[in-house]
């Protein structure tokens, strides 16, 4: 992801709305409570003599901007603002905005992704919850990569490839490496990336959930599948392919709450057609997607990786991956909120995210979260595309009425 990063900045926003009353200052001293939490968070990352990238510790803080929330712009804009800004060489890979009132603040939270996933970001407000209630976060451990549990089970069986990775397995260093030279990617000096947000309710949700479940899908499934639907009504789109981040950690054993990088990737296409109703579209991508969570695939995955990408090779290899692994949108589902809804006088009243961009020259990056038994979705996309938030919603609601 670093070396990704290297040519086309890719990091990712999460978004947490509390419930709470507390001084600008309480909110700089929890940040910093988090961050001497988190090893990953005080880290930077640099190369040696063989051009191999390596975290390395570091002391400079994050310095965040802790504003009222009068004075501050809405945190759907700052979120365009912070996907069109790059980490600076010898700067913390984690950004902080705080946007606050007398009784409530809304927390902004920015990650290099070679330090961190959704999941992680989770993890992150959740520790900020706690430093605000005044409770000891304790030091962790340095956290183990994906590439250390992978080393560490290297036994498992691994005969399933995954049908997104399949297709990589006979690709060489040189294609890879032509593949980075080809026009995929758009500007990141001149990008403007804009969002659009939409929440559905606890009714709506509940009637989601039973219609999922009845068909043999997933709330994730019948998403995708409207996702899928709308991109076809505005943009015309016969087969629409999405990427979907998974959340490695149980799978391959991971029990830490740290921040770190651990979600794998597949792509999957839902192809637009007449011969197979709503349900029975989503119902399909639901058996594709639950094939790719296997340990077995995850385990090939990250093989995978590590054959194709060794970490004294040429940094283009890691945009050649990404330029031989198209889809159209990556839909990241964080699911339900595995964290804790209230802390003392901390209530979690709303999660967003996570919201990111990869620089291609066409995609969108749809976040969804699940707190309160409401369901938050974030869309982030080039200026230049239509959003489809919007459509994907109309969509779901028409299908959860039939």
């Amino acid at each position: 992801m670093y070396d990704y990063s290297s040519y086309h900045p890719r990091h990712f926003c999460v978004v947490a709305e509390l419930a709470v009353s507390r001084t600008e200052n309480d909110y700089r001293i929890a940040l910093q409570a988090v961050q001497a939490r988190h090893p990953s968070l005080s880290a930077l990352i640099a190369r040696d003599s063989r051009n191999v990238p390596h975290f390395v510790s570091a002391s400079h803080h994050i310095e965040p901007s802790i504003l009222p929330r009068d004075q501050g712009p809405d945190w759907r804009e700052i979120i365009e603002r912070e996907l069109v800004q790059d980490f600076l060489e010898g700067e913390p890979l984690a950004r902080a905005t705080v946007l606050y009132t007398p009784d409530e603040a809304t927390i902004i939270l920015t990650f290099h992704h070679a330090i961190a996933d959704g999941i992680a970001g989770v993890f992150i407000i959740e520790d900020i919850m706690r430093a605000l209630a005044g409770r000891d976060l304790g030091k962790l451990q340095v956290p183990a990569s994906l590439d250390d549990r992978a080393m560490a089970l290297r036994q498992e069986p691994s005969t399933i490839v995954d049908r997104g990775s399949s297709n990589l397995e006979h690709i060489g260093e040189q294609i890879l490496i032509e593949s980075a030279g080809k026009p995929l990617w758009r500007s990141f000096a001149t990008d403007r990336v804009i969002t659009n947000t939409i929440a559905l309710d606890t009714r709506f949700l509940d009637r989601a959930r039973q219609l999922s479940r009845s068909h043999g899908t997933t709330i994730h499934g019948a998403i995708c599948t409207a996702l899928a639907v709308a991109a076809s009504q505005v943009e015309g789109s016969s087969e629409y392919t999405i990427l979907n981040p998974i959340n490695s950690r149980s799978a391959l054993g991971f029990q830490d709450r740290g921040c770190v990088m651990l979600a794998s990737a597949a792509t999957h296409s839902i192809p637009e057609t007449t011969l197979a109703t709503f349900w029975q579209r989503a119902r399909q991508y639901t058996n594709d997607v639950a094939a790719s969570r296997s340990r077995e695939n995850l385990l090939a995955g990250v093989r995978m990786l590590q054959d194709r990408l060794p970490p004294d090779g040429d940094q283009r290899l890691a945009c050649g991956l990404m330029g031989a692994f198209p889809y159209d949108a990556v839909v990241s589902n964080l699911g339900k909120l595995e964290i804790q809804d209230r802390i003392d006088d901390v209530d979690l009243r709303g999660f967003w995210g996570p919201s990111g961009q990869a620089r291609l020259r066409r995609e969108r990056f749809i976040g969804v979260a699940t707190t309160n038994n409401v369901i938050r979705l974030v869309e982030a996309a080039p200026a230049f595309q239509p959003p489809l938030l919007q459509s994907l919603k109309a969509v779901l609601v028409e299908a959860c009425s039939l």
